[in-house]
């Protein structure tokens, strides 16, 4: 089995960190449209956690979390690494 190369792992990183701040971005917008909708309610009062925009905070926060420092620890890592060229 081949070995993983610089580039490969670095592009690696890059994606993680991406897909890191989607998550994020999600876990935040989720909490917002949360707040709209708590504020929007009608006479007979707002329904009790029926919405999954609530449950989707924290997964998503932390998973995107995860993989931003994952993604960072990839790219630190790769800078002590030869490419492929050098030690040809």
């Amino acid at each position: 089995m081949e070995e993983f190369d610089k580039r490969t792992i670095q592009t690696v990183g890059v994606a993680f960190i991406i897909l890191g701040i989607l998550l994020i971005v999600v876990s935040l917008l989720s909490i917002i449209a949360a707040s709209m909708v708590a504020t929007n309610c009608p006479a007979s009062g707002c329904p009790p956690y029926s919405l999954p925009a609530q449950s989707l905070f924290l997964p998503s926060f932390l998973s995107g979390l995860a993989l931003l420092v994952i993604g960072i620890a990839l790219l630190i890592i790769t800078r002590g690494m030869k490419s492929k060229r050098d030690t040809d």
